[in-house]
């Protein structure tokens, strides 16, 4: 059974702002589930996966490009 939790123990667990986690699900740049219009709740192995496909490298590019003067 997954672990299902809710805006608040999310935004605690990311480490963010509950605003942002808002804006995040709002964009669907985030994992969630949608229950109804006001019930959204997060799998933690999901966030946790998710987690992991945004860490960046030592020496990964951003896709930002320098420049030049």
């Amino acid at each position: 059974m997954s672990s299902l939790i809710s805006y608040r123990a999310a935004a605690l667990h990311l480490g963010i702002e509950m605003g942002t986690l808002y804006a995040w699900v709002a964009r669907k740049r985030i994992p969630h589930i949608r229950f109804g219009p006001r019930c959204v709740r997060f799998d933690v192995r999901d966030l946790d996966a998710w987690i992991k496909e945004h860490i960046v490298k030592t020496g990964q590019s951003m896709g930002y490009q320098k420049e030049e003067l």
